[in-house]
């Protein structure tokens, strides 16, 4: 997404693009994004979308969806 594009979507949800792009550019968002970075590499998550559910990664959405590949992982770790 471009600024442009930002500063448009907010406009026309009714809010002010600057704030929220000074908040998008702050210290504190790049540090969050930095944490996520790092435990994605520690968790060999190297795409997206991953989602981890219980202690399985699911990489990518299944053509059958995700409810049904949730429930299957799910009931697995039920034993």
């Amino acid at each position: 997404m471009t600024l442009e594009t930002l500063t448009e979507v907010a406009g026309e949800l009714g809010l002010e693009a600057g704030p929220i792009i000074n908040h998008m550019n702050s210290a504190e968002v790049t540090d969050v994004l930095g944490a996520n970075r790092q435990l994605a590499e520690t968790m060999a998550i190297q795409g997206t979308p991953t989602f981890v559910i219980g202690s399985e990664l699911l990489r990518g959405i299944p053509a059958s969806g995700l409810a049904p590949a949730v429930e299957q992982i799910r009931n697995a770790e039920k034993g």
